[in-house]
């Protein structure tokens, strides 16, 4: 924190942003040291709110401290943008629910879910130790531009509709603004707007179920495909079967 002490004691009047642990952000006194040095928004990382996965990702944190992180720069006023990742290794549908219910307790201001991908092959999780223990199998010449991937608990297929289903509950429950459809504007959002924009979101979606009934079939098409295609790559599923996903919010 020496950083803020010295953009504090200069006086240099400088408003900025940052990536930030919310294990650091838990701790009341440095949410409101960032403040006071200028701090308007944090990027964080929560990626779930099911501490397995937390566990299983390594991320060296709590549930409950993602969640006093969102509270202190809510009270202090300090924007916050998050990231969630659907479809980790280890993920299931209890979990996903787990990470739904969380963001609808304790919602920041900012939302990107994303789903899980298997692009950039160096990073841990794909290493031959963790594919092993996780079930991962891997697919690069399939229909997609990216990588197939599944592994014990859910498959590239199946996390599509979850990621329709954060968005829209998301939206359509007004507990976030999506980070994607607003991300020109994060940098100048002003936390007084933020009722008026989560109803212009909400409204908008429900303005989308004419063409949700239109979509949804052809989605749903689309997944059969690409479901299809990710067995002719991979083979038949030798692990546990897929969990039940449930239906979309409409």
């Amino acid at each position: 924190m020496g950083v803020c002490e010295r953009l504090i004691d200069r006086k240099v009047g400088l408003k900025w942003l940052c990536y930030a642990r919310s294990d650091d952000l838990a701790d009341r006194d440095t949410v409101e040291l960032m403040k006071a040095a200028g701090c308007v928004e944090v990027q964080i990382g929560i990626e779930s709110g099911d501490q397995g996965q937390l566990d299983r990702m390594n991320k060296r944190n709590t549930v409950e401290k993602n969640a006093r992180a969102l509270v202190n720069c809510r009270e202090v006023g300090i924007t916050t943008a998050v990231t969630v990742i659907l479809g980790y290794p280890g993920e299931t549908e209890r979990s996903l629910l787990n990470t739904l219910a969380f963001l609808k307790a304790s919602p920041p201001d900012f939302c990107y879910p994303a789903p899980f991908n298997a692009r950039v092959e160096y990073v841990p999780i794909l290493q031959p130790e963790s594919r092993t223990k996780y079930g991962i199998e891997l697919a690069n010449d399939g229909r997609s531009a990216q990588p197939y991937w599944r592994h014990a608990t859910m498959s590239c297929s199946e996390v599509g509709a979850w990621y329709r289903r954060f968005n829209r509950e998301l939206m359509q429950e007004r507990i976030s603004l999506h980070a994607g459809l607003f991300y020109d504007g994060i940098l100048t959002f002003d936390p007084a707007d933020r009722d008026a924009l989560l109803d212009f979101q909400a409204e908008a979606i429900e303005h989308d179920r004419v063409l949700s009934r239109v979509f949804v079939p052809i989605h749903d098409w689309a997944r059969r495909r690409l479901e299809a295609d990710v067995e002719r790559q991979l083979g038949p599923r030798r692990i546990t079967p897929r969990p039940r996903t449930l239906p979309l919010v409409s």
